[in-house]
């Protein structure tokens, strides 16, 4: 193990784990379906470039939210496709022509603008089409006139068009009816397309709850795997016995006090202690990524054994009742989320107490806490 001695507040990451959580993608998706890893903010804040490092061998290529997202990431990489999911602004289009970078088109309006450019610019602009069939987000309609659309927007000067992909709105619900539906939606569209002689090389739908949800289709050809990298469910379930958890978010103990009948904590005094109690102060708040959600009702291990929470969640700091645990000192460390000896507190947990989901509970993990690697 490393060592942490020396910091306040740290993200341990575990790329041991995280490599075998994509080769067990692989051997779920077989090798002819191309992994498309979706590494966006920071590859959920745990650094895209080391966590592209440790699974380019077995993923093909790689997708992102924005284009400074992806500009990162191909800094680092060997040239592998780099989709940027997100709005892209006419004026950095240059970019795009300068590096491996694709886009996604999702209008005829937003076709046009990169068509004008790349032939403007005596170049080529590598592009995906993006179908709504349920998302109600970006995207074209997934019916007769969206197939006039792609047809049209294909035939734009300047785009190279590889690839068309939809993505599932309720893929982590138990009842897959909806998601079944956007998936025989979205291939029965790829075949009316084929039907007039357009085909794409590149044919996604799955995300991490989809491609472990649903059935495989032989008109899809590509996932996008984001949280499952990471060894989590989208919705909080448990994965196979070859997935496992990459992550551990710790802070210290920064003080401990013993508090009497009658006195408040934190701000609001939204609790007041009914015992003598004794209080640990931790040496992170909302603003290196505890949520603000856990106040009064989260958790967090010491010494292997759970501390509530008390009061609210502050901005640097959180305080919690280790009353029963009186060998507690200043410099022991509390672990928000993940392995304490054999206890643990799954990040799905602590994001359904929180009341969010795990995606926002990763991503809210700020740069005030350190990376520590760890295999």
């Amino acid at each position: 193990m490393p060592n942490t001695t020396h910091l306040r507040a740290w993200l341990e990451v575990d790329y041991s784990a995280i490599r075998a959580n994509v080769a067990a993608i692989r051997r779920h998706v077989g090798e002819q379906t191309n992994i498309m890893a979706v590494l966006k903010a920071n590859a959920c804040q745990q650094e895209a470039g080391r966590v592209y490092r440790a699974i380019r061998e077995v993923c093909n290529s790689y997708a992102m939210a924005t284009i400074d997202e992806a500009l990162q990431l191909a800094d680092g990489s060997h040239g592998e496709p780099i989709l940027v999911f997100g709005y892209i602004p006419p004026s950095r289009y240059p970019q795009l022509l300068k590096r491996n970078i694709h886009v996604t088109v999702h209008s005829l309006a937003n076709a046009r603008s990169l068509s004008d450019f790349a032939v403007a610019s005596g170049g080529k602009i590598t592009a995906h089409i993006k179908v709504d069939t349920g998302m109600s987000r970006l995207g074209f309609s997934c019916d007769s006139a969206g197939i006039a659309s792609v047809l049209e927007v294909c035939a734009l000067p300047g785009l190279n068009c590889v690839g068309i992909f939809s993505h599932l709105a309720t893929a982590d619900d138990l009842d897959t009816t909806f998601a079944m539906k956007q998936q025989n939606d979205f291939c029965n569209f790829i075949d009316a397309l084929s039907a007039k002689g357009r085909t794409f090389p590149i044919r996604g739908l799955h995300n991490s709850a989809g491609l472990l949800a649903l059935p495989a289709d032989p008109r899809l050809n590509t996932v996008r795997p984001g949280l499952a990298i990471f060894g989590l469910h989208p919705a909080g379930r448990e994965l196979p016995s070859d997935f496992a958890p990459a992550m551990a978010f710790r802070c210290r103990v920064a003080g401990v006090k013993t508090i009497e009948v009658g006195t408040g904590v934190s701000y609001g005094h939204t609790f007041v202690a009914e015992r003598t109690t004794t209080v640990a102060t931790l040496s992170a708040g909302y603003a290196d990524g505890v949520p603000i959600g856990l106040s009064g009702r989260g958790q967090v291990l010491i010494g292997g054994q759970r501390a509530p929470i008390l009061g609210r969640v502050c901005m640097d700091m959180t305080m919690v009742d280790v009353t029963h645990l009186p060998k507690v000192a200043e410099g022991d460390v509390a672990t928000i989320f993940g392995n304490d000896g054999t206890a643990e507190l799954h990040p799905a947990e602590v994001a359904t107490t929180a009341g969010t989901i795990c995606h926002e509970l990763l991503t809210g993990i700020t740069a005030r806490a350190e990376r520590v690697v760890i295999n």
